[in-house]
């Protein structure tokens, strides 16, 4: 009798870290018309224990694939969510979507304070192909294992890398023991590729992005303006 409760609980335990909610679908990641980087997702609503989390992406300047241009730069960029996530209704099993934006100022910022001033006034002046990683995280119940602060600094279970090949973290060399594929036990771990080396073109600093970002600094100032004048009158 103990046996079998033995092989029943190994059972439950394995389908329970196999089995993890994943991505499909939804707009994917992309650049706006403001410059702004927006990423939607839409996957089966968690129904296990231990699942993996999108918490940031790397940035870089060269095809992880081809090696053509070679990634020489690089910057992460923490994952800004947009309101809470939302079930879909009439959908069998139930999905959820989530929304996120990254500022373009936010963006620029970043590549700029990882001493990548070349390649950001190259980007911002004549614009070119970006590619995109993602910075993962694993969720145990409630629990998040890890996390990542502005400037892409870890804390905790956090993975930048596919298989624990070597990366570029901040434009620094980074070798991980397994990566996000080989962490856990997953049913469809080569499902991981497709979410690397996304390839984007990086929206030029135009008229439009400059009118866009002026209002958002004088918005700014009026706030601290208004502010201010509040300390004064108090």
């Amino acid at each position: 009798m103990k046996k079998i409760i033995g092989i029943v609980l190994i059972i439950v335990v394995t389908l329970n870290i196999l089995t993890i909610t994943s991505y499909a679908g939804g707009e994917g990641l992309k650049f706006d018309d403001k410059g702004d980087l927006k990423f939607e997702t839409i996957g089966i609503k968690a129904t296990t224990n231990i699942r993996y989390r999108t918490i940031g992406w790397q940035i870089f300047n060269g095809d992880r694939n081809t090696n053509n241009p070679p990634r020489t730069s690089s910057a992460v960029i923490k994952l800004e969510k947009l309101g809470e996530s939302e079930d879909i209704p009439g959908t069998k099993p139930l999905k959820v979507k989530s929304r996120f934006l990254t500022a373009y100022e936010k963006i620029v910022k970043r590549i700029k304070e990882e001493n990548n001033l070349g390649w950001a006034d190259q980007l911002l002046t004549e614009g070119g192909y970006v590619y995109f990683d993602p910075v993962y995280t694993i969720l145990t119940g409630k629990k998040i294992e890890g996390s990542i602060d502005d400037r892409g600094i870890k804390t905790g279970e956090v993975y930048y890398s596919l298989e624990g090949e070597e990366t570029l973290v901040n434009g620094k060399k980074h070798i991980e023991k397994y990566g996000i594929k080989n962490a856990r036990g997953w049913i469809h771990p080569n499902d991981f590729y497709e979410d690397y080396n996304k390839k984007l073109k990086f929206p030029v600093f135009n008229s439009k992005i400059t009118i866009i970002h002026k209002r958002k600094i004088r918005m700014e100032v009026l706030k601290i303006c208004l502010a201010s004048k509040k300390k004064l009158t108090i």
